[in-house]
């Protein structure tokens, strides 16, 4: 089953999980999750031959990387003239198309009977080490199977007489073919035989140049994270209907619904490529509270890419880790677009789901990676994720979306913000399931990663980071903190129809990074906005993560009068020198007036170092509350989980996943949120560990059994 693979499945001898020498790709099946409201496609053409044996149980040698690197660059300037023959001009012709149809060296002889076949099969012998393929496509009804070299040949009744020739066996067999593929395809004046053949052929001189470009790139020095607290961040295999057991306090009986965090967690481990340590596939981990019980699943997203790469048994897709670097340069220029083409894939589709989960008020849970749309999952009624697919909005939406959305609840309206990095930046407004209102924006390539609404206006944010490729040349961060780049933001009313013009930009007078926010809302008729502000700090040359030359994030309250054009920004007192992140109020406020706010307290070291828990005071400007968690515990984004009284904004428990990296245990936690005592009111044990992630939700039962049956 996908998503669910042994332990020894991380290891170079875990067997069809692995990656495979370039002369051996397994490429089986996919079952493409594309977007939701896509017709499925019935085509099946299928190459099935003998498969080689791995090779990453002998170490890489320095002859093998010369080898490599040598292959690549002599065949670097193929990409072009495989360009011109696959690609139209002005198209690209694999814009559509589910997965590429061939991914082998043409076959040394015609497709031959070798016995009767009433089923319509035909077999010949295969050249040695030919890769297995699977395509599927075509127009619904139809069923062909296809074998070149040692395979079966599957095609409707009315064509299921063997002949010694494929020619006259089937004489429409390039019209069929031709209808499997999407317009364009083919380019005009050129035969099957010549496409089919450069397609092959572009393949094999793409990988030669990746293979090349790898042994460049140094691995180890990229997976350092993996060490961190004592091993926390690294992978971990599915799994489910764990029961969990108090190990102090009492889990509250009147508390049901579901807990959900998501995380990257790298599927090919060790990777034999660079990795960052947000490369990997999204992954849920689900606590499903009911009747005074707690039990725990874990189950990797179904994603096309997952679903591509686990089949083709390697890291196919580009990584942020890759980017790094002379060698990083020469992927982003030559390699990482073809790769994602010669896949089948468009670009919206490669994204990990890795990063946020939100629960869509219409009733939908979305797991989501600004590298794509929403892609859509389901709990069922034990709490066990289940994949869905991209979610396109009723199809008006191929596009990335941020990994903060914005919902107001009380209108139904939803706005999110994305981006191509380098190419464009744009706002939508979602209503009735559907993009209704989108404008796109001109704006720099800063990290553009949350934006904020309050009651009556939608407010974009553009901090003073910038991508870089001079920085990725020099291995440093992605994004750069450019002092001369001043924080501003641009504000529009919600009672207009989205349109660029109408944003109107106030800038502050100083620059900083603004990356997630705490809480946004109106005040005689200024908007405040709460946020962790982050401000330029020279890293010595001991630059990590995805920005550069950004120091520690402190809270601050920034008030933007849009009459004056006019940005005022004040640290909160009691949070002066308290790093924090990962800020959330309760859901059900976004936009509305309440009264606290949470964030995880950071100590130095890793981003993912968060020690603590603190409590905001937006009335009051303070900070209003801290927890510390005991030593060598670390835990994450703190999430509202309303009680079942009505006693204020506080009224309920701070929920989180902590790991205890000196005993090397995981436990679920939860904390009184308006006592705000560092005791908590139950710790439930995880007897596995539970990778630290990204960002949580939680949904109460009535929510629960709304997302449940949501069609």
């Amino acid at each position: 089953m996908l998503g669910q693979i042994e332990e020894d499945a991380f290891s170079p001898k875990g067997g069809d999980n692995l990656l495979r020498q370039f002369s051996a790709e397994p490429m089986l099946q996919v079952a493409r999750q594309k977007s939701i409201s896509n017709e499925s496609k019935s085509l099946h053409i299928q190459v099935d031959v003998e498969q080689a044996a791995p090779s990453h149980d002998v170490p890489r040698q320095t002859s093998s990387r010369l080898l490599w690197a040598g292959f690549g660059v002599a065949v670097l300037m193929f990409i072009g003239v495989s360009s011109c023959v696959l690609l139209p001009a002005s198209a690209n012709p694999l814009q559509h198309v589910p997965m590429l149809p061939f991914n082998v060296a043409l076959p040394h002889q015609s497709l031959r009977p070798s016995s009767p076949a009433s089923s319509g099969s035909l077999r010949s012998s295969a050249p040695p080490g030919l890769p297995q393929v699977v395509r599927q496509g075509a127009k619904r009804g139809q069923s062909v199977s296809m074998q070149m070299g040692g395979s079966v040949v599957d095609f409707p009744q009315e064509n299921t007489n063997p002949l010694p020739d494929l020619r006259d066996a089937f004489p429409n067999f390039k019209e069929k073919m031709r209808e499997a593929f999407p317009q364009g395809f083919f380019k005009q004046g050129k035969q099957f035989p010549e496409q089919l053949f450069s397609t092959v052929v572009d393949r094999v001189a793409i990988r030669a140049i990746d293979h090349g470009l790898d042994s460049l790139q140094e691995v180890p020095s990229s997976v350092t994270w993996a060490d961190d607290f004592n091993g926390a961040l690294k992978p971990v295999t599915p799994t489910g209907h764990v029961k969990l057991t108090v190990k102090s306090g009492k889990l509250p009986v009147d508390l049901s619904g579901d807990y959900m965090r998501v995380g990257p967690n790298v599927c090919v481990w060790p990777p034999t490529k660079r990795t960052h340590v947000i490369d990997g596939d999204g992954m849920v981990h689900s606590i499903r509270i009911k009747g005074g019980e707690a039990t725990y699943h874990c189950k990797y997203l179904q994603t096309p890419r997952h679903q591509f790469e686990r089949e083709v048994g390697e890291e196919w897709f580009p990584r942020i880790g890759e980017y790094t670097g002379l060698p990083g340069l020469a992927k982003v220029m030559t390699v990482a677009w073809r790769k994602t083409q010669l896949a089948g894939f468009e670009e919206w589709e490669t994204g990990t789901a890795n990063t946020a989960i939100a629960y869509n008020p219409a009733g939908k849970l979305w797991a989501l990676n600004e590298g794509g749309p929403p892609f859509r999952f389901r709990l069922d009624e034990e709490g066990v994720p289940h994949s869905m697919g991209f979610d396109t909005l009723l199809d008006t939406h191929r596009k990335p979306m941020s990994a903060h959305p914005k919902f107001d609840r009380n209108t139904g309206d939803l706005y999110f913000q994305g981006r191509v990095v380098m190419k464009e930046n744009y706002i939508a407004r979602v209503q009735d399931g559907k993009v209704t209102e989108y404008a796109e924006i001109d704006l720099p390539t800063g990290f553009h990663h949350d934006m904020c609404i309050t009651k009556n206006n939608v407010v974009l944010i553009d901090g003073s980071t910038r991508f870089s490729k001079e920085a990725m040349v020099l291995g440093k961060p992605l994004w750069q903190f450019e002092q001369s780049q001043m924080l501003r933001f641009g504000v529009m009313p919600r009672s207009k129809k989205l349109a660029a013009e109408d944003f109107k930009w106030i800038e502050a007078s100083v620059a900083a990074e603004l990356v997630h926010v705490l809480h946004a809302y109106e005040e005689d008729g200024k908007i405040i906005i709460w946020a962790p502000l982050s401000f330029y700090q020279d890293q010595d040359g001991k630059e990590e993560g995805l920005l550069g030359g950004v120091g520690p994030s402190t809270m601050h309250r920034i008030t933007v009068d849009v009459e004056s054009e006019q940005v005022d920004i004040q640290v909160v007192p009691g949070g002066e020198q308290i790093v924090n992140e990962f800020p959330r109020i309760r859901d059900d406020r976004m936009g509305l007036h309440t009264r606290y706010g949470f964030s995880g307290l950071q100590s130095p070291g890793s981003d993912f170092n968060f020690t603590g828990v603190l409590k905001w005071d937006f009335d009051k400007f303070k900070l209003a509350g801290r927890i510390d968690f005991p030593p060598n515990v670390v835990g994450g984004e703190p999430i509202f989980i309303p009680g079942s009284g009505k006693g204020g904004d506080d009224d309920g428990y701070i929920g989180m996943f902590l790991w205890d990296a000196e005993k090397e245990e995981s436990t679920w936690t939860l904390f009184d949120a308006q006592s705000f005592s560092s005791k908590p009111v139950v710790e439930l044990s995880v007897p596995r560990r539970v990778p630290l992630g990204f960002h949580a939700a939680w949904i109460n039962e009535e929510e629960f059994q709304k997302q449940l049956h949501t069609p």
